[in-house]
């Protein structure tokens, strides 16, 4: 598992959450229906959906209309866990849903998808039925302002990072916003400059301190000046590939050939 650490929650909705040098806000109704929804579309097509027996089953009245989009999607709401059976008259025993819907008010669940086919009558597309899985997904999506604890957090987590792309829903809402820490620093008026050479031939010179650092000295001179609070770091390697590359000729060490600068 990735070594992120949980902070805490704000408003009952939003997870703090810190990995390496970034800070990830996570919303826990999104980051949960997106997490749903990658479950439902891997055992959809696996054909795989675990499903629940409801005891006692629940007992639906359906309108001619109801009753007609039902008997036309039967097959649809099969392959999507629910058993559905003729209790008599308008009447209809709901007797098992997919699992992950279980717990989640399922006879209002179950009359939503029903009244959203009857709204937006499906053509038997992908797109459609992804745009159903979907929906299933945010309505048994736990919400926002409902507490969740720390266990229930972290087994979320974990699941919504193993999935290839963790960032959006599937009707494209952001899941996790980013800080990271340089951005955090800048929203505090905290700077880190850096200055380096990529190898010094010999002893630091002019030309580097004319080239490289001073300029940098300039710059961060110039945010204390508008009172900033700035970190300067500047350095140089001992030698680079010139260096190597002479050593290598004369068949001694780079440290031999800086020595040799260093005592000129």
């Amino acid at each position: 598992r990735s070594k992120y650490t949980i902070i805490g929650q704000v408003f009952d909705t939003y997870w703090l959450v810190q990995f390496e040098d970034k800070l990830y806000i996570i919303d826990q109704h999104a980051a949960h229906e997106k997490v749903k929804y990658e479950r439902f579309m891997k055992q959809y097509h696996e054909k795989t959906i675990v499903t629940q027996n409801l005891m006692p089953p629940i007992i639906v009245s359906l309108s001619g209309k109801e009753e007609m989009m039902l008997k036309e999607y039967n097959q649809l709401f099969a392959n999507l866990g629910f058993e559905i059976e003729e209790f008599g008259g308008d009447e209809y025993a709901l007797r098992a849903v997919p699992v992950d819907l279980y717990g989640c008010n399922e006879k209002e669940l179950f009359m939503e998808i029903l009244d959203e086919l009857s709204e937006n009558p499906m053509k038997g597309t992908p797109d459609v039925i992804l745009q159903k899985l979907a929906s299933m997904a945010c309505k048994a999506a736990v919400k926002g302002n409902n507490s969740m604890d720390l266990k229930e957090m972290e087994a979320l987590i974990d699941e919504l990072l193993t999935l290839e792309n963790p960032y959006n829903c599937p009707h494209g809402r952001p899941t996790i916003v980013t800080m990271s820490k340089y951005e955090m620093e800048k929203k505090f008026k905290r700077y880190l400059v850096t200055s380096a050479l990529p190898y010094a031939n010999g002893p630091v010179h002019i030309g580097h301190l004319a080239g490289v650092y001073i300029p940098s000295d300039i710059y961060t001179r110039y945010l204390r000046l508008r009172g900033e609070d700035v970190i300067h770091v500047c350095g140089s390697d001992e030698h680079g590939v010139p260096i190597t590359i002479k050593a290598k000729k004369e068949g001694i060490t780079p440290q031999q050939v800086v020595d040799r600068y260093h005592e000129i």
